[in-house]
């Protein structure tokens, strides 16, 4: 559903310049309203607020700007991403091992109603601006990257460990807000198209939750004997 109001701003205007020589200029009438017969829709901003280059709609090059209004968000935990694998599984003794707590890694997505959304550095970052927008959090789209500590723990013989950090996601609904400016010898035309509809929650998306440049999350060690059958459960063991 297009979001504009035909609205005219102004008949003319004179501006007096002043110099050794009186300028008189009349500027031409402005509508807030597209052009006589101009039906940007909203699936048309959506292409226009995410074109890559590759996709524009044909308003393209009347498109000035784009911005991500957050309705709604809340919190939800994403899927575990792990580190590397370390296994004593010969040895006759504990062995202590330093882990890096340190990946990087993107859960991040976004869709409406008739599907996902592809999402590329134009409309990141358009949706970055959004969720910073919305609170004092530095979340950002995109990928995310934990923090660059090392832990040491201890594998028992005969087993396998690793660690294991599961993010926390934000999910924000809202909506996109596409600005369009065609200029014409006899008049200036500026127009808004929202996607889908002007304060509603039909665009969604989810992104690691971040606080200080880093990912926010729980950590965990895991581990498991070496001759564990697959699908066995391993142990784990929460980390500061």
């Amino acid at each position: 559903m297009k979001q504009f109001a035909r609205r005219k701003i102004a008949r003319s205007a004179t501006v007096g310049v002043i110099a050794t020589t009186a300028l008189t200029l009349s500027l031409s009438s402005a509508f807030a309203d597209p052009p006589p017969g101009k039906q940007t829709t909203p699936e048309a901003a959506l292409l226009d607020c995410s074109d890559d280059g590759e996709h524009k709609s044909p308003d393209k090059e009347w498109f000035q700007s784009c911005a991500y209004h957050v309705v709604k968000r809340d919190d939800f935990k994403g899927a575990p991403e792990k580190t590397n694998t370390f296994s004593n599984c010969e040895g006759k003794g504990d062995l202590t091992h330093s882990f890096s707590k340190s990946i990087e890694f993107s859960q991040s997505k976004s869709h409406t109603q008739s599907g996902e959304v592809s999402v590329g550095a134009t409309l990141g970052s358009i949706l970055s601006l959004g969720l910073k927008g919305s609170d004092s959090w530095t979340t950002t789209w995109g990928k995310a990257t934990t923090s660059q500590e090392t832990v040491s723990e201890v594998i028992k013989p005969g087993e396998k460990a690793w660690l294991e950090f599961t993010p926390t996601m934000v999910k924000s609904s809202g909506w996109l807000e596409a600005k369009y400016y065609q200029p014409a010898p006899d008049a200036i035309w500026f127009w808004t198209v929202n996607y889908p509809t002007a304060g509603g929650t039909g665009f969604v998306t989810e992104t690691p939750k971040q606080e200080g440049g880093f990912a926010v999350g729980d950590w965990e060690k895991k581990s498991i004997a070496c001759e564990a059958p697959a699908g066995a459960t391993p142990k784990s063991t929460n980390l500061p």
